[in-house]
């Protein structure tokens, strides 16, 4: 039992680590909020499946507190995809996936109702579930919000120039369908196994994104103290790999060279500079054939 346990435990602290190190990142970056949230969510689902492994609740109160994170997590992710690809929709109501959790939110109190509990679930301890055709309906509509997210991601990878940071929104975006599909197969009664491995599949995939969205080695859980430190200095800083493309820019050059958070990043740096007609320049070479530009 503790065996099985552990997997859990551990995504519930990467959750708690990587909601932590996302929360100190610049105010500007796209999706931070959103991603927060995410891993609140994968919390909330983990520890509702750790209650259950543990013995210490029944299955019926472990899987409604899980179905708190559940039922948020297709709303979310989709926000964030879209908050990230920059789509005007996310520009314009960043708040709109909270519209998509109306149906959740509908649905939810039906879990504890007693006349009406089975048109969405019905708990069986110690035996499958039996659930209704709104669990069916739900689930469809998060599997395509979840399909919808993953696609956005992996347009905007397909177009950036970066190859190594479109390998990793790709990857990105397919660890989180994958548990997705995991999660509904396991619900639905197609995959036996004693225990829902859905919030554990949940956390690598916060792993995974936080190595794409954080940078740093991927088992770091804190921030690069490096990088945050570059990225909240009020002076403009732009760092470029040898063959002259932006691997790094903080939101004071952003702001500097009217750009979007993220847009410069893979950019060959002459482009950036063109835009810089009016601010001052400070170009400095680096000793591994990098260079070092500080706007003024």
């Amino acid at each position: 039992m503790r065996l099985l346990s552990l997997p859990l435990e551990l995504s519930m602290l990467l959750a708690i680590a990587i909601a932590s190190a996302i929360a100190q990142r610049d105010p500007s970056t796209r999706g931070r909020r959103t991603l927060v949230m995410l891993c609140l969510c994968v919390l909330i689902a983990a520890f509702g499946e750790w209650l259950i492994v543990r013995g210490f609740a029944s299955e019926r109160i472990g899987d409604r507190i899980k179905y708190i994170g559940s039922l948020a997590l297709a709303p979310l992710w989709l926000g964030f995809c879209a908050q990230v690809a920059g789509l005007e929709i996310a520009r314009r109501v960043p708040w709109f996936p909270v519209l998509l959790l109306a149906p959740a939110l509908c649905v939810y109190p039906l879990l504890w109702s007693t006349g009406y509990g089975s048109l969405f679930l019905v708990t069986v301890e110690g035996a499958d579930n039996v659930h209704g055709p709104l669990w069916f309906i739900v689930t469809t509509y998060h599997q395509a919000l979840c399909a919808l997210g993953c696609a956005i991601l992996a347009v905007t990878a397909v177009h950036r120039r970066d190859a190594r940071r479109t390998m990793r929104s790709l990857i990105v975006a397919l660890v989180p369908m994958a548990a997705m599909i995991v999660g509904t197969l396991y619900r639905g009664g197609w995959l036996q196994w004693p225990y829902d491995a859905h919030p554990v599949l949940l956390g690598a995939a916060l792993l995974v994104m936080r190595e794409a969205f954080l940078g740093g080695s991927l088992l770091d859980l804190l921030p690069f103290p490096q990088r945050e430190l570059l990225r909240q200095l009020p002076l403009g800083l732009v760092l470029t790999d040898r063959a002259g493309a932006v691997a790094l820019i903080n939101g004071a050059a952003e702001r500097a060279l009217g750009m979007e958070p993220g847009e410069a990043i893979g950019r060959d740096v002459q482009e950036l500079l063109s835009r810089a007609r009016r601010v001052a320049v400070d170009d400095q070479v680096l000793a591994r054939g990098g260079r070092l530009l500080v706007l003024g």
